[in-house]
């Protein structure tokens, strides 16, 4: 139940409401007056990422992201096929920050089980980590992802099998 997560109990034994959106209480997201304010930012930015780690010697964790709309990357070496992007598209982070986008290509994720191709790729040379996008990836392939309180696991939605395995660290999902 989602509605569980954003309640605690005071020392009445009453569940107090905590927003989703400014983290006060006493109001859910819905009744929040900064639901519909587009440049209120929040004190503590939500996030939700577990880190994929791929079995090549460089610094190529991967971040499972559920908020990405596209797999990014800040190193253009890990893309083949790439091409400069002349989009006038910019990436939106937590901070409101615009970061371009140089290039765009296709990349792979090397796991221990299998290599997991990523199409349309962006390379954002100011970005901190390599997203991979949950919506893209269950778009693009025929995986399912599923999270638990210490690991993500990517699977064959035909045959079940885990093609990745991440781990939850410092409360990121």
């Amino acid at each position: 139940n989602n509605n569980s997560r954003n309640q605690s109990v005071d020392n009445k034994g009453k569940a107090k409401v905590v927003c989703q959106i400014c983290s006060k209480q006493n109001h859910s997201a819905l009744k929040c007056y900064n639901r519909f304010n587009h440049s209120f930012q929040p004190n503590d930015i939500p996030q939700a990422l577990a880190s994929i780690k791929t079995t090549d010697n460089q610094d190529s964790e991967w971040f499972v992201d559920t908020g990405a709309t596209a797999h990014m990357t800040s190193d253009i070496g890990k893309l083949y096929n790439s091409r400069p992007y002349f989009g006038n598209d910019a990436i939106i982070v937590g901070n409101g920050e615009k970061l371009s986008i140089s290039h765009i290509g296709d990349a792979k994720i090397k796991s221990q089980l299998t290599d997991i191709p990523l199409k349309n790729v962006l390379c954002v040379p100011k970005i901190k980590k390599d997203l991979l996008s949950v919506s893209q990836l269950t778009s693009d392939l025929p995986y399912i992802i599923e999270f638990s309180s210490t690991t993500c696991l990517i699977k064959d939605k035909v045959t079940q099998k885990i093609v990745a395995t991440g781990n939850r660290r410092g409360g990121l999902y």
